[in-house]
């Protein structure tokens, strides 16, 4: 089993369909799984096979190695994310909800992420009161744009179009305001490797 050609080529369309996800998981190391699973999810083309397939990758990879998954609260997180891309709102729910449980103190962008569940087809999987709860909290270490945004959206859906709008327009009256929060990837994930 030769996957290497596919990776140091970074065919990743071809991957998945040369090897199951079991055989590309049995090939590699975790970090390099989980990394496949990175360029599989943000592909060029943004191909929702290839994204379906990084999300069946980073399943086996959290089942077959437990303690490596568990290092970092940053892989669940990951996995919740990979579930928003595919449009999995009820597991991304529940593993961003789980990477909240693997740290003490979660930390402004996870916080984010998870009351970003109120964005959603159907009903919702967070209440907009522990939404709101959550952005304050992520607000008490650092204010990004994204946090405000959905601040203002969880006002509009209540009908308080003044305190969305106070929220809406909140970043062109504070200079406190950074830019969009970080960027949740696992620690394992190096850029360079495989591009």
């Amino acid at each position: 089993m030769d996957i290497n050609k596919y990776i140091l080529s970074k065919d990743w369309k071809s991957l998945a369909l040369s090897y199951s996800v079991e055989q590309i998981c049995s090939g590699v190391t975790f970090e390099e799984g989980v990394n496949i699973a990175y360029h599989m999810l943000y592909n060029d083309d943004w191909d929702e096979k290839l994204q379906q397939h990084a999300v069946k990758i980073l399943e086996f990879l959290k089942e077959m190695h437990p303690k490596d998954w568990l290092q970092s609260w940053k892989n669940e997180a990951f996995l919740g994310i990979a579930y928003d891309v595919t449009l999995d709102y009820d597991k991304r729910y529940e593993a961003l909800r789980n990477a909240c449980a693997l740290v003490d103190d979660a930390p402004p962008e996870l916080l984010i992420k998870l009351s970003g569940c109120i964005v959603a087809p159907g009903e919702l999987r967070i209440s907009l009161e522990e939404a709101q709860s959550l952005l304050e909290r992520s607000m008490e270490i650092a204010v990004y744009k994204d946090a405000i945004q959905l601040l203002s959206h969880i006002f509009w859906l209540r009908g308080d179009l003044a305190k969305s709008n106070y929220w809406k327009d909140y970043d062109k009256r504070e200079k406190k305001v950074s830019e969009l929060s970080p960027e949740i990837v696992p620690d394992s994930i190096n850029r360079s490797m495989f591009g």
